[in-house]
């Protein structure tokens, strides 16, 4: 995915988001940063996602060891980042809601600089 085309998913999603505001209940955008694979939960969700990776993390050193540390760290860059969805969003001087084209650009710089 080129940067060009990452903005543009975000953009997608702070558009769908601003249209039907009232349907997530602080609705987060979930980027893994191996893949740009991008989606949208819940903070809830989230909250849980990042739990069950510390879990899971845990529990494969402990029966790993050291040997396997190159699988873990190869894991570790695969957990999600995870935005909100409110912080993109630009309220314009008449009140009217639109994406924020800086707030948008500098997530996507982040994984294609």
């Amino acid at each position: 995915m080129t940067r060009k085309e990452l903005n543009e998913k975000l953009t997608e999603i702070v558009k769908e988001y601003i249209a039907n505001e009232r349907a997530l209940i602080d609705p987060q955008i979930r980027i893994n940063p191996v893949t740009l694979d991008i989606g949208v939960v819940t903070a809830k969700e989230m909250f849980a996602e990042l739990e069950d990776y510390d879990e899971m993390l845990e529990g494969a050193a402990a029966v790993d060891g050291a040997a396997d540390v190159e699988k873990d760290d190869y894991q570790v860059s695969q957990d999600p980042d995870f935005y909100s969805v409110r912080e993109l969003v630009f309220t314009r001087p008449d009140g009217k809601q639109s994406p924020d084209p800086a707030a948008i650009e500098a997530i996507a710089e982040k994984y294609r600089p």
